[in-house]
């Protein structure tokens, strides 16, 4: 099986090679427009339980999907606890890009599908509330589902999630009918760089 960790792959926060132009124009353009890239960038977030409170089920797993999406567009979410974790990035599970042949071989993957994991390894310290946030992919579909060790499975589509600007302060969610499209914010990819 091939290794599919976000190190090798190149799906951590950095773009995806050979998916870009050239590099130093890109670094140059985020120095120069660093202020009001960061005004102008879309990340999500979602918070929910970290157990349910009748039965006591910790979380098991949490697992992010992007599909169809623009590589460029893409990084590794952050999954942070309210237990005083630090946070941290959520491991690459499978990236239909990098294996165009085998997605259709993978449960639940397509070649057209991202997929990010925190298992129980890095769920070890529980905690009472989970948030995973991240820069919002130019993507068609974005999901974050939750299980627990009870196998209760939730999930929250992308408009389900809440938008902020990376400057801070409310942005309208680009899942919304109504609202602009992801395409309408130039910097998406210079802030998942």
């Amino acid at each position: 099986a091939p290794d599919m960790s976000a190190a090798s792959s190149g799906l951590g926060h950095a773009r995806v090679a050979g998916h870009t132009p050239d590099m130093r124009d890109i670094v140059k353009d985020v120095a120069a427009n660093s202020e009001m890239q960061a005004k102008e960038c879309i990340a999500y977030f979602v918070t929910f339980p970290g157990h349910i409170s009748d039965s006591g089920a910790w979380v098991f797993c949490i697992d992010v999907q992007f599909t169809h999406v623009d590589l460029a567009t893409v990084s590794s979410p952050y999954l942070e606890g309210d237990n005083g974790s630090s946070r941290q990035d959520m491991m690459l599970e499978y990236s239909g890009y990098d294996t165009p042949y085998s997605g259709n071989f993978h449960f639940g993957h397509s070649q057209y599908t991202i997929h990010y994991r925190a298992d129980y390894r890095q769920l070890a310290a529980p905690a009472s509330q989970w948030t995973v946030s991240g820069i919002f992919p130019n993507a068609a579909h974005i999901s974050v589902q939750v299980t627990y060790v009870n196998g209760v499975r939730i999930a929250y589509t992308g408009a389900e999630l809440r938008a902020v600007r990376l400057g801070g302060g409310h942005a309208p969610n680009p899942f919304i009918a109504g609202y602009p499209t992801l395409v309408t914010y130039p910097h998406q990819a210079l802030c998942a760089a």
